[in-house]
């Protein structure tokens, strides 16, 4: 270079170190004549890229006051069942943790017997990817579900008085799109 200036380039390729969760919404399936969601959590993951500490409150150990702070999310109006609309999103460091979505949900009983709820829970334990269980979490992937068909069809019977309630599992397909790579070139 004429100005004194050394060049030196690089071939740098990026690739994130996590997941992505984008979470859609939950509605009435039969039996059910209404169902809102009051709230949406994140649980069992790593905290940290290393894998030494987990993120895993079992049933007994659920509080009101659900930390981190960022695995939890108020409702919000502006989540919709439709793809490209906002999502409550989690990031998840990758691993063989397959993190639970948890909705606290409210709603009325098809029959009216036993009227109304509020504070009850679903709580999803596992996801399928084009009918195979997914078993592990990918980096650099980005998972999708309650996005189509109006949410996921929810059933009496899935919803429970805590969150993480034994032998109650939910399973929801969800759909995977990976992140766009593109390999640059810094000029420093």
């Amino acid at each position: 270079p004429t100005d004194g200036h050394t060049l030196k380039k690089a071939a740098v390729e990026l690739k994130s170190l996590v997941s992505r969760f984008e979470i859609g919404t939950v509605k009435a399936g039969t039996g059910l004549k209404s169902l809102t969601v009051e709230a949406v959590y994140v649980n069992y993951f790593y905290k940290e890229y290393g894998k030494t500490t987990k993120q895993e409150v079992a049933e007994g150990g659920w509080t009101d006051s659900y930390e981190p702070a960022w695995a939890t999310d108020n409702v919000s109006a502006d989540v919709t069942s439709q793809d490209g609309t906002k999502v409550y999103a989690y990031q998840v460091f990758a691993g063989d943790m397959v993190p639970h979505i948890i909705y606290k949900v409210g709603g009325e009983l098809e029959d009216g017997t036993e009227g109304t709820f509020t504070g009850k829970y679903i709580t999803v334990k596992g996801f399928k990817e084009s009918g195979a269980t997914v078993s592990t979490i990918e980096a650099h992937k980005i998972y999708k579900m309650g996005l189509t068909d109006s949410g996921i069809e929810i059933k009496p019977e899935e919803i429970t008085d805590k969150p993480e309630k034994e032998k109650i599992d939910l399973i929801v397909a969800v759909t995977v799109a990976p992140w766009t790579e593109t390999t640059i070139t810094p000029e420093i």
